[in-house]
């Protein structure tokens, strides 16, 4: 389960960053899908613009940095990286380190740090850090369980269309007690 958990986190963060950069190239350029791609030279020029303090190179930077995309992997300065922009409260970075310490990437897991980054931005309406926040309760990782706080935010995830917590929160009114959950 571990190294699902592990391949599921990559993918998902190599889906996120490819379809990310893949807009930003076939948008700045009318050839880009039909060049060959330079992750090396790709991370140079972003660790550039990360230099001069450039968001959008900060995050491309710590995640290729964190999944060794044009550089050797480095987590924890990939880490370290995300964490200058999440201080400013930029949400994809808190949740995917958060999501880095609770999958255990390549580091020891750690369910209290992931739990403080998610309700970080899960508290500023983040949508998929309210499903990890809610799943940290539900299942007592780095918080204490509780089906309230739990159900709580699978249904503010929920509202906003969130599928995974849609589904959790139908669960947990069948098989919850209305004393476990009170909304």
């Amino acid at each position: 389960t571990n190294k699902i958990a592990i391949c599921s986190f990559c993918f998902h963060i190599w889906c996120s960053l490819s379809s990310q950069l893949h807009e930003i190239w076939a948008a700045e350029t009318s050839w880009g899908p039909k060049r060959k791609k330079d992750l090396k030279k790709s991370y140079y020029w972003y660790s550039r613009a990360a230099d001069l303090g450039n968001d959008k190179a900060i995050y491309y930077v710590g995640n290729m940095s964190i999944l060794g995309m044009g550089t050797t992997r480095n987590v924890p300065k990939g880490l370290r990286t995300l964490e200058k922009i999440a201080e400013q409260g930029h949400f994809p970075s808190i949740y995917n380190i958060g999501k880095t310490y609770k999958t255990g990437y390549k580091i020891a897991k750690n369910h209290e740090v992931a739990a403080k980054w998610f309700s970080i931005a899960a508290k500023e309406g983040h949508i998929n850090s309210m499903y990890e926040l809610g799943d940290s309760y539900d299942r007592g990782f780095g918080v204490e369980r509780s089906a309230e706080e739990a159900y709580k935010w699978f249904e503010s995830a929920a509202l906003q269309g969130h599928l995974e917590s849609t589904y959790r929160a139908g669960l947990m009114k069948w098989i919850c007690t209305n004393a476990d959950i009170t909304s």
